[in-house]
């Protein structure tokens, strides 16, 4: 009995009360959950969490699976779901005064610095991510995706429950928040060479 076959078992086990049917589910299936997770979130705790919420909320939404695919690509896609829910809500948080004070005071302005290479790699690199960071949850995740995991749009699209379409404009639409985000860093970097 192929893997997929033996999932529709163990639904149909929970469906009926199982528990310990609920319990291989997970345990098939932990690694790939929390994959997905980390992919969009890139913070191992937080994916671990939502791992966990990701497993709850099929257990109380298995009346809801249909069997059109499997089980592992459906709970795929309430982590997927359950992340990009997550980072939204985090990012209400993190655009307080009180983070913009605290970006101020980590990144001072030195007009008269002149960084070795390395440095300025660095914060580089810095910037990148903070730009990064700023990019709305799911044009943040399509970017993380396709860029950084290097997963095919198709797949994406799969993940994430939209068109293929919709994903290569999601991933226009990054890159280019990610270049005028930049731009007038590097603009500034340039003056500061003159």
């Amino acid at each position: 009995m192929r893997i997929k076959d033996e999932d529709h078992v163990l639904v149909e086990r929970t469906r009926q009360g199982d528990k310990e049917a609920f319990g291989e589910l997970v345990k098939r299936h932990r690694e790939a959950v929390h994959r997905v997770a980390f992919r969009i979130t890139r913070d191992a705790h937080d994916a671990e969490d939502l791992s966990q919420d990701a497993f709850v909320k099929a257990y109380t939404q298995i009346h809801k699976f249909r069997g059109d695919s499997s089980f592992k690509y459906w709970v795929q896609r309430i982590a997927a779901n359950t992340s990009l829910n997550h980072l939204k809500r985090k990012k209400r948080m993190v655009f307080s005064a009180e983070a913009e004070d605290a970006n101020l005071e980590r990144h001072p302005v030195h007009s008269h610095s002149h960084p070795d290479k390395e440095t300025m790699r660095r914060e580089m690199a810095e910037r990148i991510e903070e730009a990064i960071e700023a990019l709305p949850a799911v044009e943040r995740a399509v970017f993380r995706l396709a860029v950084v995991e290097e997963m095919r749009h198709q797949d994406i699209a799969s993940l994430l429950g939209c068109a293929e379409g919709t994903v290569s404009w999601r991933l226009h639409k990054a890159r280019k928040l990610l270049l005028d985000c930049l731009e007038p860093a590097n603009q500034r970097e340039e003056e500061a060479k003159l």
